[in-house]
């Protein structure tokens, strides 16, 4: 081979090289970018602080082990499963935490069969599916009692909770209805104190949505359950997760796939497993 041919390949050999070179680095520069894309979509999952209730069985408890569980957690894993821009950080708490959490921010969003009224409406934003609907509320007695009706318990010691939907809806039934007034005893206890309570006749009533009332009379010995949906359609029959105010896109997101699983039967299935019935319907 003469000199010039030496060099023409010599020549040709280093283009090759320095193109080899250049493709590589194209090829490191692509994969880069895959990788910061992917950094960046992880980078774009929001995390949604959940104060969820620690002691409202079925729906959401700490079991035996210390962890969360019951139907709203189960529905909120289902729920995060469809919604990948999120991802669910739970706070199992008190009740009355929950409120406080989102007030100061703590929470993006608070669980715990949450029913709707006038006054946390003002404040929260409530989630347009619920994750339930309650049947109503009804009267919760020791047995053998012969209570049909809001007007059967005039006079009558009915505990509520501090700040509850039935303190509400009861300080509005007296004041409609002074002659029939009933006698509102403000005490926040357990469960288990509850129904003590009444079946040692401490106090005569104490009212409950449907779907909680079911739960306890299978619960609890000496327990019975009266009446119908006692205040019509002054009360709405809904579970509802809330939100902070200015979350709309959130809300809008959850309801959505909230929606999705009622349609697809599964939350059915968790309500049946959970719950006794299916409830979402």
């Amino acid at each position: 081979m003469g000199k010039n041919g030496f060099f023409k390949k010599l020549a040709v050999l280093g283009v090759l090289t320095l193109s080899g070179i250049v493709l590589t680095a194209c090829g490191n520069n692509d994969n880069s970018a895959t990788g910061d894309s992917d950094s960046a979509s992880a980078d774009d999952v929001r995390v949604v602080k959940v104060g969820i209730g620690n002691a409202y069985n079925p729906f959401c408890y700490l079991d035996e082990n210390e962890e969360l569980a019951g139907y709203e957690y189960e529905v909120l894993k289902l729920v995060d499963e469809k919604l990948p821009q999120y991802e669910f950080s739970y706070e199992p708490t008190e009740f009355s935490n929950i409120l406080v959490g989102l007030d100061t921010g703590s929470y993006d969003m608070g669980v715990h069969g949450f029913g709707w009224n006038e006054d946390r409406d003002k404040k929260y934003l409530y989630s347009e599916t619920p994750s339930v609907t309650t049947g109503g509320y009804v009267i919760l007695g020791a047995e053998g009692k012969d209570f049909k009706t809001l007007d059967d318990l005039a006079g009558k010691k009915v505990q509520v909770k501090t700040g509850g939907n039935v303190s509400n809806l009861l300080e509005a039934y007296n004041k409609e209805n002074p002659k029939k007034a009933v006698e509102i005893v403000y005490e926040d206890s357990e469960n288990e104190q509850i129904v003590s309570n009444l079946t040692n006749g401490v106090y005569d009533a104490y009212i409950n949505e449907k779907i909680d009332a079911d739960q306890w009379v299978k619960q609890f010995d000496g327990l019975e359950q009266y009446g119908t949906n006692i205040f019509g359609d002054k009360a709405d029959s809904g579970c509802y997760y809330l939100y902070n105010k200015n979350d709309e896109q959130l809300e809008k997101d959850v309801s959505a796939a909230l929606k999705e699983l009622h349609e697809e039967g599964k939350t059915g299935k968790l309500s049946t497993e959970y719950l006794g019935e299916d409830y979402t319907k």
